[in-house]
């Protein structure tokens, strides 16, 4: 049934927004503390550093960016922010390029200083309920998943509720997150929310939203961890840190 909603949805965008692109601005929320107290508790050193963090993000914009049936989510500078804090809140909210074409998926992670394109996987397997609520003059409906995270030693799941407006018909929404039958106005992923502020329909962006991948080097989502540890294990070797 969603794949049907997308072939009427790719239909109508070509028709009626077929050169113009839409511009979805987020602002970030919290929906508890950061850290708990017993997370305080545990690591009273950095609890300053996360409170600056999280007033940190009333600072903080994505866009999201649509042209026909391509995406890109992005972090907006926020240069007010000083420099230390904005790197741990870009850390927490994750301050990756996602940008979608088709059935091309691709993230840019940033990693010490480098950036790497990565291969991503949409989530799609949503529950969509008939809940429903206003988010700006907007009709949503609620659908809800689990993010699964591989640590180390073990897996660990939290809860993604995204909100959905189909009056709105893109396929898309903040990072991975999409293949629902309307646009994703809020995004709730674990502490972490995205809530749409402002949408503008129609403008007119010069350059092409999406980067071109021909000659660029394309890594799995494994590979990428890979990658990510062993710069990870540099960094630490250089600082002069205990790796365990």
């Amino acid at each position: 049934m969603i794949k049907f909603f997308q072939l009427i949805i790719y239909l109508f965008l070509g028709s009626i927004y077929a050169q113009n692109t839409t511009i979805i601005t987020y602002q970030v929320q919290t929906n508890e503390p950061l850290m708990s107290t017993a997370e305080k508790a545990e690591n009273p050193s950095i609890v300053a550093l996360f409170d600056r963090a999280e007033k940190a993000f009333s600072s903080m914009k994505f866009e999201l960016l649509i042209k026909n049936d391509t995406s890109k989510f992005s972090l907006l500078d926020a240069m007010q922010i000083d420099k230390v804090t904005y790197e741990i809140a870009k850390g927490l909210v994750d301050d990756s390029e996602y940008f979608r074409s088709g059935s091309t998926a691709i993230v840019k992670h940033f990693s010490y200083d480098k950036s790497y394109f990565v291969n991503f996987n949409v989530t799609s397997n949503w529950n969509i309920s008939t809940e429903n609520k206003m988010i700006n003059g907007n009709l949503c409906y609620k659908a809800t998943t689990l993010k699964v995270v591989q640590s180390k030693d073990k897996a660990r799941s939290f809860p993604v509720t995204a909100w959905f407006c189909p009056k709105i018909p893109f396929p898309f929404g903040p990072k991975n997150y999409g293949d629902l039958p309307g646009l994703i106005l809020e995004l709730s992923e674990g502490r972490i929310t995205f809530l749409a502020t402002k949408l503008e329909f129609n403008k007119k962006i010069e350059n092409e939203i999406i980067p071109n991948f021909k000659n660029s080097k394309i890594y799995t989502e494994e590979e990428f961890k890979i990658l990510a540890r062993e710069n990870t294990k540099k960094v630490q070797e250089n600082s002069g840190l205990k790796i365990r």
